[in-house]
């Protein structure tokens, strides 16, 4: 199927004190290591960033947010605008376990759904799910109601919550403990990771 893996690198970083995409696993950015598990996908790949210079080195297509401090729901906006592809894949650029296979069974669902996005432990994951681009709309009349919450789109979309998928695809780090923690768990020392 036709979809396009939109990966959004911008947010502020606040709680981590540095440039999430950009800190190293295994000598690798971890940006990087989601470009490559995403470029197993063998889809269009489009990068969403305010700052394009810190990501040349992954020569990739960019568009930047139209409307700048809206958080990611303003760049789902600018990667759905962007996206030649019905079917879209978000990704945060925190994912440092993302697997291509959890991608594609995200995307299967978008035969029926507008929105599929994965749970687990309770816990949704909006920044690792699937779009329809046709949901483009309901994305805009959220922001232009001045919402921000990725969450405000379950409710207005055909949505469906996915249980039972690899909880490891959808870590994301937001600290730096998270993201010593990951860097435990590559080297194989960690055996579980927590949806917290």
């Amino acid at each position: 199927m036709a979809h396009t893996v939109i990966i959004l690198a911008g947010g502020q970083s606040r709680r981590m004190g540095t440039n999430k995409a950009l800190l190293q696993i295994g000598g690798e950015t971890v940006i990087s290591r989601i470009v490559k598990e995403a470029g197993r996908l063998d889809g269009e790949m489009l990068l969403v960033t305010n700052q394009p210079e810190e990501y040349e080195f992954l020569h990739m297509p960019h568009v930047s947010d139209l409307r700048k401090g809206m958080g990611p729901l303003a760049g789902l906006e600018a990667g759905l605008m962007a996206s030649k592809t019905e079917y879209n894949l978000l990704l945060a650029c925190d994912l440092p376990f993302f697997q291509a296979e959890a991608g594609e069974r995200l995307l299967q669902y978008l035969n029926e759904y507008e929105l599929v996005v994965p749970l687990t432990e309770g816990r949704r994951h909006p920044l690792c799910a699937a779009y329809r681009r046709s949901l483009l709309p309901k994305v805009q009349k959220a922001l232009d109601e001045g919402q921000r919450r990725m969450d405000s789109l379950l409710d207005a979309a055909r949505a469906k919550l996915v249980e039972g998928e690899g909880q490891d695809s959808f870590f994301n780090m937001n600290t730096m403990q998270d993201f010593q923690w990951a860097k435990t768990i590559h080297k194989g020392e960690g055996h579980e990771i927590s949806a917290d």
